[in-house]
């Protein structure tokens, strides 16, 4: 091969060498920008809150009915791009003379969090609603029992709901001869707003009820919620956990999780994609023309 020719093919080589340099600092300056773009928006101060509607605990451990109601609320994980709060709660009763005894479990709580977004930024959030536990009946007398759960609603204030986060009823379980219900439901949506430069605060306030009844001839049997909460009769066992069905504890509950969504610019993509290209193509190029090799 001439002189000529081998300068002409070294400059060549150059040319290409420049261009896969050019070719990396695209893409690295759209993966800088995919990062700027993930950062952007971020959520801080997670609230929870036991609304007025919700029912105050109740513990009657002596007479001839006993029952307990018990709920709380709070985050069970959280950093600057989702969070996870756990509801949990529980109702129980027996009635041990002739005659019936119904308790009712009133869940109504909200969730609260912070959104910081530039002014003109979209920001999104996948939500979960997940409501885990069992209706439980224990029989341990002439009598019966009833259980129910309603279903449960979602009002959003301060960002668009795409979807729905509430969940059917369960139940009822009723009879004199025990039971149990268990149930794990999930509904799942998405949360979006556009960003103002100021912080946006976002609020999900849920609601549902549960009912337990027991009717007795002398003593009469157990009804429960189990919803994360374990009682504390004395010899009551349908509240028990992990009781029937072998249920977890921590695992029980009304839980809602909330995750941001990246959502990149256009531009980013089409920037890293150019570069990607560049290098597809000085991939394929790089190779020395045959005769070369041959020489």
């Amino acid at each position: 091969m001439s002189e000529k020719a081998l300068n002409s093919y070294a400059e060549q080589a150059q040319s290409r060498r420049l261009f896969a340099v050019a070719a990396l600092l695209v893409v690295l300056a759209g993966f800088l920008a995919l990062l700027a773009s993930a950062q952007a928006a971020t959520i801080s101060a997670p609230g929870f809150t036991l609304n007025a509607g919700n029912s105050s605990d109740f513990f009657d451990n002596n007479g001839s009915t006993r029952g307990e109601l018990r709920t709380s609320v709070g985050a069970t994980a959280s950093d600057a791009t989702s969070f996870t709060s756990g509801y949990r709660a529980l109702a129980a009763v027996e009635q041990n003379n002739n005659g019936s005894s119904t308790l009712t479990l009133n869940a109504d709580y909200t969730v609260s969090f912070d959104v910081l977004a530039a002014s003109g930024e979209a920001w999104s959030f996948t939500v979960e609603s997940a409501r885990v536990g069992a209706l439980t009946l224990v029989s341990d007398g002439a009598g019966s029992a009833l259980a129910s759960l309603s279903a449960l609603t979602a009002t959003v204030t301060g960002a668009a709901l795409t979807g729905s986060l509430g969940l059917a009823a369960v139940g009822p379980l009723s009879g004199g001869t025990g039971g149990d219900l268990p149930f794990n439901q999930l509904a799942t949506a998405t949360l979006s707003g556009v960003g103002t430069g100021a912080t946006q605060t976002v609020s999900v306030q849920f609601v549902f009820q549960s009912s337990v009844q027991s009717t007795s001839v002398s003593n009469g049997d157990e009804a429960a919620l189990r919803m994360g909460i374990a009682d504390s009769l004395n010899g009551f066992t349908a509240g028990a956990y992990p009781g029937p069905g072998a249920r977890v504890l921590a695992g029980d509950g009304h839980i809602f999780r909330t995750t941001m969504i990246v959502n990149p610019e256009p531009g980013t993509w089409m920037l890293m994609g150019t570069g990607l290209l560049g290098l597809a193509l000085f991939t394929q190029r790089r190779r020395p023309p045959a005769r070369m090799r041959e020489a």
